[in-house]
């Protein structure tokens, strides 16, 4: 099966799933009282507006408390398309406004409204949220797939590597002279290091958990990247639990130098690095341009970087890429970040394949292969 047979594909099971998440959403949230909603999990209610403020990007950003069923199970979380609704009428389908999730911990949700103003009905007691179907993500996957598909150039070139259709360079004629060894680490870790140095199209670590892969080679990779090359890295995984560890591993590294870097999300996440943090409620973008240009780590969740790239490319290109938790890699997800990078560097666990939309229970594919097909 050519590369192009893969995308077409895997733009017929997205329509598939797409169909499969909208019959999910019909008969778990459309089809059931707001009683039931709240007990499925499916609606958080009733909610306290707890503030609101401009986020990154002059953004209308909420913080939210929920009140009652404190312990209850719900399938809210970051990235998700929600709508914040009001009761207080009795007609919460006449009074909302559709959000997306920035951030949920225990009972706080922080959501970014799409829209320029407030609703007038913001100030009610009776707010709640509900799940919603993610239309969007569908059309820009599939814009993303179809891009990719009759993309030319080096965006091309990348696609037959990533999707292993054509062999990845590597520049490795004196590796020890050009990479010598990282003190701390041992030959085969080393060995490691100076592989990933040297590949100039994609670089893949996968092993079970526990093998250091985040403590050990992402921190001492990007410390080692940044004092040969000196270009931007962008550092993605797909939880903020998961940022959490690998900002906490930048700072304090098992052996080595600290790693200065720029945390990108919500307010709610506690980080002295994060961006928000710094400038906090200044909007002049030459003051952006000095604290982003004193950083060459970025790090971010995939969905707030996808919300947030274009903003971004106003102020420095992007070099390379560096995705933890990789075997959450869908080719969807792949094409959306693959006309921006120069380098991919994969790091993950090729057994561990995980669901990224909960909802989806007849979901019946899972089509990325790429830490398999690098065997």
């Amino acid at each position: 099966m050519t590369v192009h047979e893969q995308l077409r594909k895997t733009l017929q099971l997205i329509q598939l799933e797409r169909q499969a998440d909208l019959e999910q959403y019909r008969q778990k949230v459309l089809l059931r009282s707001l009683t039931q909603r709240t007990h499925d999990g499916t609606t958080w209610y009733p909610v306290k507006l707890k503030r609101h403020y401009l986020g990154t990007g002059e953004r209308l950003t909420v913080e939210l408390e929920r009140t009652q069923h404190l312990d209850q199970p719900h399938a809210f979380q970051s990235g998700k398309v929600v709508s914040l609704f009001s009761n207080a009428s009795g007609k919460p389908e006449k009074d909302h406004a559709n959000a997306v999730i920035n951030y949920v911990r225990d009972n706080t949700m922080v959501l970014t409204l799409n829209g320029d103003e407030l609703p007038e009905w913001i100030e009610d007691r009776l707010l709640g949220v509900d799940v919603m179907f993610d239309e969007m993500t569908y059309r820009e996957m599939e814009f993303a797939l179809k891009e990719v598909m009759k993309a030319e150039g080096r965006v091309a070139e990348l696609r037959e590597i990533l999707l292993g259709s054509q062999p990845a360079s590597v520049h490795l004629r004196k590796p020890k002279e050009t990479y010598p060894p990282v003190e701390g680490l041992n030959p085969v870790q080393n060995q490691a290091i100076r592989k990933i140095m040297a590949a100039q199209d994609v670089a893949i670590i996968h092993g079970p958990p526990g093998t250091g892969k985040t403590s050990t080679f992402l921190v001492n990779y990007v410390r080692e990247s940044l004092q040969k090359k000196g270009k931007r890295i962008v550092v993605l995984a797909f939880t903020n639990k998961a940022v959490d560890k690998i900002c906490e591993a930048f700072r304090e590294p098992r052996q080595g130098a600290s790693i200065p870097y720029l945390r990108l999300g919500s307010r709610h996440v506690r980080d002295r690095h994060l961006f928000t943090e710094q400038i906090k409620e200044d909007d002049n973008p030459d003051n952006w341009r000095k604290i982003i240009d004193g950083n060459r780590v970025f790090v971010s969740t995939m969905t707030t970087f996808h919300n947030n790239w274009q903003l971004l490319r106003q102020f420095f290109a992007f070099d390379e890429v560096v995705v933890d938790e990789a075997s959450q890699l869908t080719e969807a997800i792949l094409s959306s970040v693959l006309t921006l990078f120069e380098k991919f560097v994969l790091i993950g666990d090729r057994v561990l394949l995980m669901e990224t939309r909960p909802l989806s229970a007849t979901k019946r594919w899972r089509v990325v292969e790429i830490l398999e097909r690098a065997k």
